[in-house]
């Protein structure tokens, strides 16, 4: 997008560094993204995690899905099923999709949480509606192994997991 400057990688940075030490929650998540990707600076996933756990811990949706997703797969912290758990929970909430469907997975095989083909297809419906692509291909593997019960039971949920 072009927006009438010349692109800076090392302008953005300095920017988004003063505003995330500021408080901004999209200011943070935005720092976080370019130490874990590496963009402009060298990579730091310990960075990057402090700086979504900021910007997670004002409720920003995207810091605690990335933030998940670090726990989960242990990329500059320990791997922590529990606290990834709780982040894509909160981030699945507030009806970020990408979270609905991480979320999902849990449940599709019990990592951190019980196996539930309930809860992972409810989780995956609202995924779906929330135009995550990937949720569709892994609902449709799960429905080959649940019940017509279940499926009842999946599709009732969905309304009670609406996003807060």
């Amino acid at each position: 997008m072009d927006f009438g400057v010349p692109k800076n990688v090392g302008k953005a940075f300095d920017l988004y560094l003063a505003a995330a030490q500021q408080g901004n929650p999209v200011a943070q998540c935005n720092l976080a993204s370019m130490y874990f990707a590496g963009s402009g600076i060298p990579r730091n996933f310990s960075e990057a995690a402090r700086w979504f756990q900021a910007a997670a811990g004002l409720g920003d949706a995207a810091a605690q899905h990335n933030l998940a997703v670090m726990y989960s797969k242990g990329i500059g912290v320990a791997v922590d099923y529990n606290k990834a758990l709780g982040f894509e929970r909160l981030a699945a909430q507030q009806g970020y999709s990408r979270a609905e469907s991480d979320l999902a997975y849990f449940y599709e095989t019990g990592k951190g949480v019980p196996l539930d083909y309930v809860m992972a297809y409810a989780w995956y419906s609202r995924a779906i509606a929330g135009g995550d692509t990937v949720a569709s291909n892994r609902r449709k593997s799960l429905a080959r192994l649940i019940t017509p019960k279940q499926l009842r039971e999946a599709n009732a949920l969905v309304s009670q997991l609406s996003a807060h």
